[in-house]
């Protein structure tokens, strides 16, 4: 083939690709600029860090920037509870932005702010860690729309008691029908961009693979962070792959002090590290699973 022929079609592509990616981020922008016009909250107040720093005005243009999902449903019940706070069981009724293949996930709560069999649209974003045996979603609290009849009810103030509103200048969005069209209507192409953590890899080679350190410890205290993290207090008896000097990393909490555990840890995108997966990182030195893990990465 005609060198000048190829390199000239192979730029052409990629310009294309350029030109389809452009015009869909575009397209994104000026669709939540659409509903953002259409969209003013009656009240609000800026979004700060707990240091006091301003993060972004609560507008929903902004909303849709930094939310992955918008989800309708009902909170089913109690999950669990975490130190002061509670996860709630939330059965999705129907997905109005992002993708996500569960029906069920776990709502993070202060306490007081869900009523259990209420329904509620909730922009929302996932935090998910091994350490932890499930994914559990963030809500925006700017943006926390309870249903009642029909109608949407805003979230204003939680504390000494709970404030609701009817969230928009334009009436017309204050009615629950209205407003899933509108955001139905202009449809995003984001989708959920957050790395899930990984469940099991069967094997071990490629556990091996995926891990920046495999290493053995002995296992002398654990400091509890909540019921399922806690930050280990050990010795390196051996390592396998990878340098473990002043390295930061969470256990679940279950392990047994004194015993020795070979352990699987990946890099996460903060320096920070992490047991690879969620079900088979840790191994009870002198079982018959770590003796065959080792044989396979030996």
């Amino acid at each position: 083939m005609n060198r000048k022929l190829f390199w000239g079609g192979l730029a052409f592509v990629l310009f294309a690709c350029v030109v389809i990616l452009v015009v869909t981020n575009l397209g994104d922008r000026n669709k939540i600029r659409a509903i953002s016009s259409e969209l003013a909250l009656v009240e609000t107040h800026v979004n700060t860090s707990v240091e006091g720093t301003k993060l972004y005005e609560p507008t929903m243009e902004n909303a849709l920037k930094h939310s992955e999902y918008i989800l309708s449903g009902k909170i089913s019940g109690i999950k669990d509870e975490i130190k002061e706070s509670i996860l709630y069981s939330f059965t999705i009724e129907e997905t109005i932005m992002g993708e996500i293949a569960e029906r069920e996930i776990i709502i993070f709560g202060y306490g007081s702010e869900f009523e259990v069999g209420s329904e509620y649209i909730l922009f929302l974003n996932v935090h998910s860690y091994t350490e932890r045996p499930y994914d559990i979603y963030v809500y925006d609290d700017h943006f926390f729309f309870k249903i009642d009849n029909g109608e949407i009810q805003r979230l204003i103030d939680v504390f000494p008691f709970e404030e609701y509103i009817s969230p928009f200048e334009n009436e017309k969005y204050n009615n629950i029908d209205n407003f899933i069209k509108l955001l139905k209507d202009n449809t995003l192409s984001k989708k959920g961009t957050s790395e899930r953590a990984k469940e099991k890899i069967d094997d071990y080679g490629t556990l091996y693979n995926k891990s920046h350190i495999v290493m053995e410890i002995k296992l002398s205290g654990l400091y509890k962070i909540d019921k399922y993290i806690s930050e280990p207090i050990f010795t390196i008896s051996e390592t396998y792959k990878g340098d473990a000097t002043d390295i930061l990393f969470f256990l679940p909490t279950n392990l047994e002090i004194g015993e020795n555990y070979l352990i699987f840890l990946e890099q996460t995108e903060d320096s920070f590290y992490s047991i690879t997966t969620r079900q088979n990182s840790i191994f009870k030195v002198g079982t018959s699973e770590y003796k065959e893990v080792l044989s396979e990465i030996n």
